[in-house]
């Protein structure tokens, strides 16, 4: 961007010297009269002419190819409307040479140059304009004829309607005099009509704008004075034109640089100036009427004058109406900027507030069930990570767009900020006899066919959405209280801490072991990296513990299982993210990252005092049975028992678990695949046992494996 901004300023720079010096030489020459009035009027003109050669040149200073189709249509119709005005003045040069006057104004060259006015036009209109209401856009070109209504009121009071009624011209003569001065009003109105523009291209306009400025002044200025029948000539009026044409040649060249992707913006509201500048125009002319009904001349031209105010008077109502429109129009957007949120089109967190104050309110007063109901999708920096912010955007608007189909006119759904939506759903008529359980389930089946389609992938991702519900008044007995609830059931079904179990270990560790808080806030800045990590944990804590009740292991063992189940997984925290989160297949070095971590969480356990019995556990917890497991390749005894029972039931969680990239597998898959892996992979009692537990096996057998073989074939 700033090297665009630099090139952009040196082409600017290059453009102006060439001008300046062109025409310091040109004023020089008119100024001194070094020679005769004949070879002085000769090298004038022959400057004139070289000097519209140059601005057609300035169009293409760039030296190369231009950015997109729109930046060549604007150098090829501006150069082209230049050239027309140059071949204009070589016609001019030839009866120099032969002494032989032409008269003015000239017909042939006259109307060669005439050809200069439409190709500007098209020019002009190659600009992108920015994308308006349609209000908006008609009171820019209302401004723009307001304009060219004052002008072409004075310009037939001073210039046009005495041009027009000369007895001594011919028709012809009259109409190509007065056409310049027109096309220049209707350039000028043109350039007007493109309202604001952004900082890209405002430079461009600017430039455009001070070079039509130049030649609409040179043109009246030089009609005028020969209307009075003193044509300049030799005079520095001379250089004007070519004075003109080259800052138009130089904003070519820029517009010449336009990307194709360049889109206007709709621009701020105007300076409060700006906004009552077009109504500056009334005063003047009125001044000009009330002149003219005193000054001697023609009735035609006074008449001129009324109806020319006239229709001003007429624009300036429309224009009126139109920016009362555009008001009102400008206010509804700022309103629901106010209220919604841009992206998905639901209502902010500050309406949601509000809702909750008066629904809760209602809820009170009229006897009914208000379900506050907060959600969150699971792993969403995944998504953004993964696959961009884009991607990230549409996965929001998919999941906005499914809760507000299952919701009706009189419920609330609002983006809660981030990845996190809210619901307000009154159990009035409409829902009664509804209760909030059956609320719940209602809302999971309609989330649960949610999927992500990630742009060249022919596969899905589930998409997982938590959810946490309150009721008003029944849970809570105020609006805050019960949003704070909805959002502690939130995390709790985010870590899938549904049953408990985790919780009421981790408060009774926490309060009789010294150091517990410790560790359990690493486990938890592991879950903050992989929301999954916290869930699995405590899937481990349950399924060892089920484990352990089948091999009827006493309580202590019991008791140090359950802790080491939920730290087994603590040394993640060494792990970046990139490694943690990808959805692939490991690199070698990624997974030798990965095969560190029971290595570091039992250092980290190692270094609070009271944990001891459970380094075995954390350290060991993905060795294998045949010996190919990490760290240590441990085979069958050599691994503490409890690390081969973590290690059956780490694999089952890590199998049925939905994670971001992939669905979780049916408990009987799993198993399967646990008996397959049975006394290569895992050790056979463990594994046993968990068939028993989910009713694969009926009874223990760990030496005759038929009932493994029998559920393998099944």
């Amino acid at each position: 961007m700033e090297s665009e901004t630099h090139q952009t300023r040196s082409l600017v720079w290059k453009g102006l010297l060439i001008t300046l010096a062109f025409h310091a030489v040109y004023a020089a020459w008119l100024l001194m009269k070094p020679f005769s009035h004949h070879v002085v009027q000769l090298g004038g003109d022959v400057m004139e002419t070289l000097g519209a050669f140059v601005a057609v040149g300035l169009c293409f200073l760039t030296g190369r190819r231009a950015a997109s189709a729109r930046g060549r249509r604007i150098a090829l119709f501006f150069s082209l409307g230049i050239l027309c005005y140059a071949l204009q003045q070589v016609y001019i040069i030839f009866p120099d040479f032969a002494h032989r006057r032409v008269p003015v104004p000239r017909m042939s060259g006259d109307l060669l140059a005439m050809v200069c006015y439409p190709l500007l036009l098209c020019g002009i209109w190659q600009f992108p304009r920015p994308s308006r209401s349609l209000s908006s856009q008609l009171r820019i070109s209302i401004d723009g004829l307001m304009v060219m209504v004052t002008a072409v009121t004075f310009s037939w009071y001073f210039i046009l309607g005495p041009t027009f009624y000369r007895q001594a011209q011919s028709a012809e003569v009259k109409i190509i005099s007065t056409l310049f001065p027109l096309m220049d009003l209707l350039l000028v109105a043109s350039l007007l009509m493109l309202g604001r523009s952004s900082r890209r291209l405002r430079q461009v306009i600017n430039l455009l704008a001070a070079g039509l400025s130049i030649v609409v002044a040179s043109d009246t200025i030089f009609v005028y004075l020969s209307l009075h029948g003193k044509p300049p000539t030799l005079t520095l009026l001379d250089i004007s034109w070519t004075l003109g044409f080259m800052p138009i040649g130089i904003a070519a060249a820029l517009g010449k640089t336009i990307p194709p992707d360049t889109v206007e913006e709709e621009q701020a509201v105007p300076a409060l100036w700006k906004s009552f500048l077009p109504y500056a125009l009334l005063p003047c002319l009125t001044a000009l009427l009330m002149y003219t009904q005193h000054a001697p001349g023609r009735v035609a031209l006074k008449q001129g004058v009324i109806w020319g105010a006239a229709a001003l008077v007429t624009l300036i109502l429309v224009r009126q109406v139109l920016a009362i429109v555009e008001n009102w129009e400008l206010n509804r957007r700022l309103s629901l900027l106010a209220t919604t949120d841009p992206l998905t089109g639901l209502f902010n967190h500050r309406v949601f507030h509000k809702t909750l104050a008066e629904e809760s309110e209602r809820a009170e007063r009229e006897g009914y069930v208000l379900a506050v109901v907060v959600l969150d999708l699971d792993n969403f920096k995944f998504f953004n990570d993964a696959y961009g912010h884009i991607a990230g955007d549409d996965v929001l608007k998919q999941v906005a767009s499914a809760l507000r189909s299952l919701c009706s006119g009189e419920d609330t759904v609002a983006r809660f900020g981030g990845d996190e939506f809210a619901l307000l759903l009154p159990l009035s008529k409409r829902r009664l006899g509804q209760t909030i359980e059956s609320l719940q389930t209602e809302i999971q089946i309609g989330l649960s066919r949610l999927a992500f389609s990630p742009p060249g992938h022919e596969s899905t991702i589930p998409l997982a959405v938590s959810l946490g519900i309150a009721a008003f008044p029944g849970d809570a007995t105020s609006r805050l209280e019960v949003l704070e609830i909805a959002d502690t059931r939130l995390r709790r079904s985010k870590t899938g801490a549904s049953d408990g179990l985790g919780d009421d270990l981790l408060l009774f560790l926490t309060r009789s072991v010294s150091g517990f808080s410790m560790l359990n806030a690493l486990v938890t800045a592991v879950d903050n990296k992989d929301r999954y990590t916290r869930r699995h944990s405590e899937d481990v804590l349950k399924y060892s513990i089920q484990i352990a009740s089948r091999m009827r292991l006493d309580e202590a063992t019991q008791h140090r299982l359950k802790i080491a189940a939920l730290l087994h997984d603590v040394g993640k925290i060494g792990i970046p993210d990139a490694i943690l989160r990808k959805p692939g297949r490991l690199t070698e070095e990624e997974y030798e990252a990965v095969q560190y971590h029971p290595v570091m969480g039992a250092n980290i356990v190692g270094a609070v005092p009271g944990f001891e019995d459970t380094l075995d556990v954390v350290r060991h917890h993905h060795e294998r049975w045949d010996g190919q497991g990490y760290p240590g390749r441990l085979t069958a005894d050599e691994t503490p028992f409890l690390a081969r029972l973590v290690a059956v039931a780490d694999a089952f969680s890590a199998m049925t678990t939905d994670r971001p990239y992939r669905k979780g597998m049916d408990s009987g898959t799993a198993l399967s695949i646990l008996a397959a892996g049975s006394g290569s992979q895992w050790d056979p009692e463990c594994v046993l046992a968990l068939l028993q537990e989910y009713g694969y096996v009926q009874k223990k057998s760990v030496a005759d494996s038929q009932a493994i073989t029998q559920l393998l074939a099944a």
